[in-house]
C-alpha cells in the first residue's frame, strides 16, 4: 500500500510556490483568527444582545475584515491545494475545490451578513418603536446566524473530505490525513446534530492546520535553487 502512496506535486504551481504558500499560511492564520474572535458570552436574552453588541463594536467590526481578507486567501489556497493533490485524480480534485470554494464564499457571506445585521440594527435603533423591537429582532438575527452558516459549513465539509481522500494516495502524513477527515466529517455534520458552533471549531482547526501545512510546504520548496525549467 506504501508502493502506492506519490508524492506531493509541486510543478503545477512552481513558479508561483512563495506566493501561493504565503497565501496558505495567510488562510491558516485569517482562520484561527476567525475562530477567536467567534468567541463570545454563553447565551444572552433578547434585550442583552445590542448592548453587548454596542460594547464590543470594534471586534465586531475586526471580524467582518477577518472574514472577507479569509475568503480573499483561502480560495487561492484550495486552487493550489488542488494542483499539489490532485495531479493523477483531475475529476475528484476538481470536484474537491468547487466544494470547497463554494463553502468558503458562503460561509464567509454568511458570517458577514450576520455581522453586518447587527451594524444594521444599531444604526435605527432610535426612537421608541425601534427600541421596542430591537431586541427581538436581534434575536431572529442571531438564531440566523446558525441557519447562514450551515450550507457553508457543509459544502466545505465535502470538499474538505475529497481533498483528504486525495491525500491519502500521497505522502501526506497520516495524521494530517486524519485531521482533514475529521473536519470534513464535522462540517457536514453540522446540520444534522445541531452543534454548529461546536463542529465549526474543529472544522476551522482542521482547515487551519492543512493551510498552514500546505503553506509551509509550498514555501520549503520554493528556493531558486529547485527550480527547473
Amino acid at each position: 500500500m506504501a508502493a502506492m502512496r506519490r508524492p506531493l506535486s509541486f510543478d503545477p504551481a512552481i513558479a508561483d510556490r512563495r506566493l501561493l504558500g504565503a497565501l496558505s499560511l495567510a488562510a491558516g492564520l485569517l482562520t484561527l483568527a476567525l475562530v477567536l474572535l467567534a468567541a463570545g458570552p454563553g447565551p444572552l436574552e433578547p434585550g442583552e444582545l445590542l448592548p453587548y453588541f454596542q460594547a464590543h463594536r470594534a471586534r465586531y467590526a475586526i471580524s467582518a475584515s477577518v472574514t472577507l481578507l479569509w475568503m480573499l486567501a483561502a480560495i487561492p489556497f484550495l486552487a493550489t491545494l488542488k494542483e499539489m493533490l490532485g495531479a493523477e485524480r483531475r475529476s475528484l480534485a476538481l470536484a474537491a475545490t468547487l466544494l470547497s470554494t463554494c463553502g468558503v464564499a458562503l460561509l464567509g457571506f454568511g458570517t458577514f451578513v450576520s455581522i453586518g445585521s447587527f451594524f444594521a440594527l444599531d444604526t435605527v435603533s432610535s426612537g421608541i418603536a425601534a427600541r421596542m423591537q430591537g431586541p427581538y429582532q436581534a434575536a431572529i438575527w442571531r438564531a440566523l446566524g446558525f441557519l447562514l452558516s450551515d450550507p457553508g459549513l457543509m459544502t466545505l465539509g465535502g470538499g474538505q473530505l475529497l481533498f483528504s481522500w486525495l491525500a491519502m494516495r500521497t505522502n501526506v502524513g497520516r495524521w494530517l490525513v486524519i485531521v482533514g477527515f475529521i473536519g470534513g466529517i464535522a462540517g457536514l455534520l453540522t446540520l444534522a446534530v445541531f452543534q454548529t458552533p461546536m463542529l465549526a471549531l474543529v472544522q476551522l482547526a482542521s482547515f487551519a492546520l492543512c493551510a498552514l501545512a500546505a503553506g509551509v510546504a509550498l514555501i520549503r520548496n520554493g528556493a531558486p535553487q529547485n527550480v527547473t525549467r
